[in-house]
């Protein structure tokens, strides 16, 4: 049969999927509570989402990508979690070993700094504290 050696960390990978899931609903709730019906924020969703995978390296590599947008990409939230879970799934990599422990720190600092920022935006958003958007819009 298939022989599939295990040599990663499980408990990393796990950690790091549940942080990226945590911020993708939180971008999620953020979008929805600015938008005024359900197609409107299931479009800028989709949009929002599109960019963030694109600029993370998920299908091409950073190294084609232009200059001006390198910066760009590594501030968003997938790209530097993308980084890690590709080393660790794909090469095989170990925490103590190839993968350093900054770019797992500036991972977990990226991913929980989008999470606060959409939800401390939900909160205010629900407290009356900033306008409504779409005023501005129609």
């Amino acid at each position: 049969m298939l022989y599939i050696s295990w040599e990663s960390s499980l408990l990393l990978i796990i950690q790091l999927n549940i942080a990226i899931g945590t911020c993708g609903m939180s971008i999620g709730l953020l979008i929805g509570s600015f938008a005024s019906s359900s197609i409107k924020s299931f479009y800028v969703t989709l949009l929002v989402y599109l960019i963030n995978i694109m600029l993370s390296g998920i299908f091409w590599p950073l190294d084609n990508t232009e200059l001006a947008l390198l910066p760009v990409s590594v501030v968003l939230p997938l790209c530097i979690p993308i980084r890690v879970v590709k080393g660790i799934l794909i090469r095989g990599r170990q925490f103590n070993a190839s993968i350093s422990a900054g770019v797992i720190i500036f991972a977990i600092i990226t991913i929980t700094f989008w999470t606060l920022v959409s939800f401390t935006t939900f909160i205010l958003k629900k407290n009356l504290l900033l306008p409504n958007l779409e005023v501005y819009y129609q």
